[in-house]
């Protein structure tokens, strides 16, 4: 009874152990097939990577700083120097799909003539994938801590107005009596009609004394 038994066992523990061994080799068999499709997916999308541009514009030249956020991909470079032209672009590559945050401020300068901006624009990257792993992506800007929607990234900076040059003082203008006339014409027509009267006045007065002398 003992060997029957014994030998009863056997086959069992034989049979159970073929059925992990089975059990086992399918699971390694879906985790093999799960992770080669995981790194072919990769595989696909780091073959075809897409560069993604934010440009920036400012109002006189600055540093412009660039922060990811949560592990995002680092740009190119983290801070564009802005020369006169008052343009630039961070250029950013992503090689997977997903949501990612950046942070882009501009640099307080030292002119104590200009009120720096200092708005924190949240920029947010979506990336996508289609039916034939192409990417694509869309971006979304607003300032910091508000629900504030902005198509641009701009940074206005304000400088006290320009003093004009100051007018001239202007001569007094000379307002003229209303009640006297200043008429030169008529002045001068008059003491000349005066003159010849009395011219004549005076050349009849000397005609008649030299006529009664003679007489």
């Amino acid at each position: 009874m003992l060997s029957r038994t014994a030998r009863c066992i056997r086959i069992l523990t034989t049979r159970r152990g073929g059925v992990m061994k089975n059990i086992l080799k399918s699971l390694a068999a879906v985790i093999i097939t799960i992770t080669g499709v995981f790194f072919r997916v990769n595989a696909i999308y780091a073959d075809n990577p897409i560069t993604v541009a934010i440009p920036v514009e400012t109002d006189i030249q600055t540093i412009i700083r660039i922060s990811p956020l949560e592990g995002a991909p680092a740009p190119e470079t983290s801070e564009l120097n802005i020369d006169k032209s008052g343009k630039g672009e961070f250029k950013i590559g992503f090689t997977d799909p997903g949501t990612y945050v950046y942070k882009i401020s501009q640099d307080k300068g030292n002119d104590p003539n200009i009120s720096y901006d200092t708005t924190v624009y949240d920029v947010t990257v979506a990336v996508f994938t289609d039916d034939q792993q192409n990417m694509s992506y869309k971006i979304c800007v607003n300032k910091e801590k508000t629900d504030t929607k902005t198509p641009k990234i701009v940074f206005k900076n304000t400088r006290p107005s320009d003093e004009g040059p100051k007018p001239s003082p202007s001569s007094t203008p000379v307002i003229a009596d209303p009640t006297k006339s200043h008429n030169t014409s008529d002045s001068s027509g008059m003491i000349k009609y005066a003159s010849i009267m009395f011219i004549s006045v005076l050349t009849l007065l000397v005609a008649g004394r030299i006529r009664s002398k003679i007489e």
